[in-house]
């Protein structure tokens, strides 16, 4: 998952309504990071890149929320490995 302060909370509030949870998410950015691990309101693991978090998680889909320049960048990853992804466009 691609972590965005806004949007965010809302996909994870939606996913605890219907039983999901998030194990693994990441944001290039450290402010970024940081004020999701204050926020989210339980133990989740938080990588500083898509590459890093592959390696180190287990993976059944993906939640991309981001800014539209960045979805093909983004996407390409979760294309290959073939997973399931949600893109997100920021406005």
């Amino acid at each position: 998952m691609v972590l965005v302060k806004g949007s965010v909370f809302v996909h994870l509030n939606n996913f605890k309504k219907i039983g999901v949870k998030v194990e693994s998410l990441y944001d290039p950015d450290e402010e970024n990071r940081e004020f999701f691990k204050k926020e989210i309101g339980y133990d989740v693991k938080v990588f500083e890149s898509d590459e890093y978090l592959i390696k180190n998680s287990k993976i059944d889909g993906v939640i991309i929320c981001s800014l539209h320049c960045f979805h093909f960048i983004q996407i390409k990853r979760p294309l290959k490995m073939e997973l399931m992804f949600l893109l997100k466009n920021q406005r």
